[in-house]
């Protein structure tokens, strides 16, 4: 017997948390894009690459932040015959594990890069459960 799944997401369910994380989003964006023209590389290197570092890893936070909240959103409107899947993922560990393994991949030379894959997905598989 084949068993179908169902997806019951409205817009309604996402497109307020969508909307912070673009706004957020697009905010870091701009100020990353428009930086040189408010601050010259050659009068503050370190102070310029800081800034830069900075708005970089608050881009990063804000995607990691909404994968999270998304598959809260989204994974329990995935069902099979009319049981629901449920992802209990936790935001301050998911930020744990991107922060170390992106730091582990940029320290290796992107080597770690497919065991961070792993982890991640290890993560997200082992928080979802029908």
């Amino acid at each position: 017997m084949k068993k179908h799944f169902t997806f019951s997401l409205r817009g309604a369910d996402w497109w307020k948390p969508f909307l912070v994380y673009w706004v957020i989003y697009a905010v870091l964006y701009a100020a990353t894009v428009l930086l040189p023209r408010w601050m010259a590389v050659t009068a503050h290197p370190f102070g310029y690459f800081l800034i830069v570092f900075v708005l970089i890893v608050a881009q990063l936070l804000d995607q990691i932040i909404f994968l999270i909240v998304a598959l809260r959103i989204v994974v329990p409107k995935v069902s099979i015959d009319g049981k629901g899947f449920q992802f209990r993922g936790s935001v301050g560990t998911f930020v744990g594990i991107s922060i170390v393994g992106f730091l582990l991949t940029l320290i290796t030379a992107t080597v770690y890069a497919p065991w961070f894959v792993r982890r991640i997905t290890s993560y997200l598989v082992s928080e979802t459960t029908f």
